[in-house]
């Protein structure tokens, strides 16, 4: 009795193995799915309202610049 009892809760262990392993393949896909910049422009454009820059909004600072103020 005890060794069929003990099958069962092996088999019941399992079972829930096996499943936790499917959550977290699950769980590792949507992070990738999440970190895609594709998604996240998609989030910065929809829900923040945030576009991209007109030319005349662009300020380039070369690196010398940069060099020179941290002196």
């Amino acid at each position: 009795v005890r060794i069929v009892r003990m099958g069962y809760e092996f088999e019941r262990a399992e079972n829930i193995h096996k499943g936790l392993i499917q959550n977290n393949r699950k769980l590792r896909l949507e992070i990738e799915s999440l970190k895609s910049l594709s998604h996240i422009e998609r989030i910065a454009r929809d829900k923040l309202g945030m576009t991209f820059p007109n030319d005349d909004q662009i300020a380039i600072i070369k690196e010398e610049s940069l060099m020179l103020n941290r002196r």
